[in-house]
């Protein structure tokens, strides 16, 4: 008695791209076994990613939103505003022969807790920026000031997949490798900010 997957491999998508994908579940054997239930655990959970399941089929549909969780997204919610300490220019301290003024001395930045309760002082209505590693965790009524794309090609999502059946439990798993794009994240960014 066996009981087969009709693949452990699903077909690559890319993020936040909608896709469906059907694997069968048969068993082998006479007379075959009965299969009452199939469960399936993400080795990563996305809010975008539905699974149904028969007790003969997994269906995998939906979009990665969360897969590349490295993403940094910033943000403040509407009517109020951010600050961030503004970049130092000046002269480039590894020359001599050449003057140069427009050289970044320290980059710009978030103000630490301290400059940002002296500035709260003046602007009470700055908040710090919140920052979701994902698009599907910006919170609702927050707008996205910057948007750092997460630096991996690929994301491999691995499903444990455990079938009951008459004489047993069958364990088994499903990998998921999701792409990315520089396309992807721009259209996601044009999507919420037309």
């Amino acid at each position: 008695m066996a009981i087969n997957l009709s693949t452990n491999d699903l077909a690559n998508v890319v993020r936040n791209t909608d896709f469906s994908e059907t694997v069968s579940v048969t068993v082998d054997g006479t007379p075959p076994e009965v299969i009452s239930s199939i469960s399936v655990t993400p080795s990563q959970s996305d809010s975008g990613i539905t699974i149904s399941t028969t007790t003969s089929s997994i269906t995998f549909s939906g979009s990665y939103e969360a897969a590349f969780d490295q993403d940094k997204i910033k943000s403040f919610p509407v009517e109020k505003s951010s600050m961030l300490k503004d970049a130092v220019y000046g002269d480039d301290p590894s020359t001599t022969s050449v003057v140069e003024t427009d050289f970044e001395i320290e980059p710009e930045r978030e103000l630490t807790t301290a400059e940002f309760e002296l500035k709260k002082q003046e602007f009470p209505t700055i908040v710090q920026p919140t920052t979701s590693t994902s698009f599907a965790a910006v919170p609702s009524n927050h707008t996205v000031f910057n948007a750092v794309q997460d630096a991996r090609e690929t994301v491999t999502i691995t499903y444990s997949v455990s079938i009951v059946y008459d004489s047993g439990t069958h364990t088994d798993t499903i990998t998921h490798e999701i792409d990315t794009d520089i396309t992807t994240f721009a259209n996601k960014l044009t999507e919420l900010y037309p």
